[in-house]
């Protein structure tokens, strides 16, 4: 069961990479992301889209038992995915 109290919380910290422009601010925010995804353990990942058509995906690079997916290494804490397009998002500078 989900804790509506730390998932507003986690949902608080995570909101600004929903607010960000480019991939450089989002990677910015990562520790932003893993402190969301510390805050609610039933959650292991955020998935977020953007109008323009790009995405961004950040989940814990560990299973419920701590040990590291297979194939990453021993030391990463996340993995970080994104697809993005070559035109500035609404809302934002060039």
């Amino acid at each position: 069961m989900i804790d509506p109290q730390q998932a507003a919380e986690g949902l608080d910290l995570v909101a600004s990479l929903g607010e960000s422009c480019s991939l450089a601010e989002r990677l910015d925010r990562l520790e932003e992301a893993r402190q969301a995804l510390d805050r609610t353990p039933n959650l292991t990942a955020y998935f977020i889209g953007y109008p323009d058509g790009q995405m961004f995906f950040v989940a814990l690079a560990r299973d419920a038992g701590g040990r590291p997916w297979p194939g990453l290494p021993a030391a990463a804490s996340l993995l970080v995915e994104s697809i993005s397009v070559d035109r500035v998002p609404r809302g934002c500078s060039p």
